[in-house]
């Protein structure tokens, strides 16, 4: 598949998404994860994106209803989707406590996250990929300039 018509899919998956209220938030890494899953099928994987963010939605009115449903590869397909986001959804999101904890244990143990790990009992529920990333999104305040 051509770079431009990948770019070209990943514009209209973020602009899928921005559409939608309350969808999750747009991630590359699963964007591209279903396209390849699709066999890089991008009108396929766009149609199972739509059907995922329709059925995220509340229900239409009867006069706003669409008047085709989608097929059933798009039904089927939106699984994909929703079990997707979802879990890129999950493993972005950090509780105050866990916030807490990383804080805790940065400033005892310094940037060594191992040892944090180690360390934080609340921590070692997360794997030690999580735990990275973590820092590197919620820890902002430790990382240097």
């Amino acid at each position: 598949m051509p770079q431009a018509k990948v770019l070209d899919y990943l514009e209209q998956t973020k602009a899928v998404l921005a559409r939608a209220d309350g969808a999750p938030r747009f991630s590359e890494e699963v964007a591209l994860s279903i396209l390849h899953d699709l066999r890089y099928n991008a009108e396929a994987a766009l149609a199972a994106l739509r059907h995922c963010v329709a059925w995220m939605q509340p229900p239409p009115s009867p006069a706003d209803a669409p008047t085709k449903p989608p097929g059933r590869a798009a039904a089927a397909n939106s699984v994909l989707w929703l079990q997707r986001l979802r879990e890129h959804q999950r493993r972005v999101a950090w509780s105050d406590g866990e916030k807490e904890a990383l804080d805790a244990g940065i400033t005892e143990y310094g940037k060594e996250l191992a040892s944090v790990y180690r360390a934080q009992t609340v921590l070692q529920e997360k794997s030690l990929p999580q735990l990275i990333e973590m820092y590197y999104v919620a820890g902002w305040r430790h990382q240097s300039p």
